[in-house]
């Protein structure tokens, strides 16, 4: 068996006992600059627009319903822990929203994301009463599956200074895995693979132009913004699936029928990555709520969902309503007056 670590989760804490297993990294990503800033702000606006469900309201005006059902406050309160991103303190909503566009945003850059769902009890504690719960997020790179368990590689640097195992067994029961859904994994397969390199592409050849540009090259003439909107015509062909608007890069080079089209494709795109995400995060709840001898279920209602896409759909096939009217549902969210940013946006 693995070594159990102790912790002290704040100074004001009992030494806390883990059951953790694996070698976690923090739930974090750095800038990718180069060729990756496309896909990268892919990734972001997909999370930006999860963070928007948790934070609107719908069209009646009624705030989204996020709760546990059949949850004492100790098992709401480990739950709370387990997601938490940031401070403590927060509602489940907001520890939602977080944890979801996080998680969005890896998968469309990474398409799956492992996460060890660890408890801990008091030092001292015979009944191993769960005190904390976390979902400590496993690097993709070193895991593979060996039956019924994963093992983790750990590189002997990181080990020797962990005191652990290169080699460290898993079961699958402790693990929960963030996923795109199946329609979606083989289009952002091939996202990950063009966008990349299509936008290495067009730098280097925005290079080598200006540089030709001075030592008087006859192709150096060509016209430089045709050239520029063939690679964006490229990327909009290689993201048509999912509907990204390439953050307005090629708005006004298609009609506004195809324009209305491609949103509510990707609204459809992020609502079901949403509800994917929210699955697997019940299946989380549901490890947890086993050991504190629970049975907890994750509500979520009045949330944008795919009723409202099919019904966009079918008004932009009748052609009798504005494209404005079809998208607002699910365009404009109005956003809670009690969040941060509404509020900034009201003072300014």
């Amino acid at each position: 068996m693995a070594r159990r670590r102790r912790w002290h989760l704040s100074a004001q804490s009992a030494e806390v006992v883990w059951d953790r297993l694996g070698v976690s990294v923090p739930p974090d990503r750095p800038a990718i600059a180069g060729s990756g800033t496309y896909l990268w702000m892919l990734a972001q606006d997909a999370g930006t627009e999860i963070w928007h469900h948790f934070n609107r309201l719908d069209r009646a005006g009624r705030e989204n319903t996020v709760r546990l059902e059949g949850a004492s406050d100790e098992m709401t309160g480990l739950v709370l822990d387990a997601l938490s991103l940031h401070s403590a303190g927060q509602s489940l909503p907001s520890v939602l929203s977080w944890f979801c566009q996080m998680v969005g945003q890896t998968l469309v850059l990474d398409g799956v994301a492992y996460c060890e769902v660890a408890t801990g009890w008091e030092s001292g504690d015979e009944h191993k009463r769960v005190k904390c719960a976390r979902l400590l997020w496993l690097p993709t790179e070193r895991l593979a599956r060996r039956g019924a368990n994963y093992v983790e590689r750990v590189p002997e640097q990181v080990a020797t200074r962990l005191e652990c195992r290169t080699r460290i067994e898993i079961p699958a029961t402790k693990v929960v895995t963030f996923g795109a859904p199946q329609p979606w994994r083989h289009e952002l397969n091939v996202i990950r693979d063009c966008l990349p390199v299509l936008e290495a592409r067009r730098y280097g050849w925005a290079k080598e132009h200006i540089r030709a540009t001075g030592s008087g090259k006859q192709w150096a003439i060509e016209d430089f913004t045709t050239v520029i909107r063939s690679y964006y015509a490229e990327m909009a062909r290689v993201t048509r699936r999912i509907g990204w608007d390439g953050r307005g890069l090629w708005r006004e080079h298609i009609a506004d029928y195809q324009w209305c089209s491609r949103q509510l494709r990707w609204y459809q795109f992020c609502i079901e990555l949403r509800d994917a995400i929210l699955d697997t995060i019940r299946q989380a709840i549901q490890i947890i709520a086993e050991k504190c001898g629970e049975r907890a279920r994750l509500v979520v209602e009045n949330m944008p969902c795919l009723a409202a896409v099919e019904h966009g759909g079918a008004l932009l096939a009748s052609g009798k309503s504005p494209f404005s009217e079809i998208l607002r549902p699910l365009r404009d969210p109005v956003l809670r007056r009690k969040d941060p940013i509404a509020s900034t946006d009201q003072a300014n």
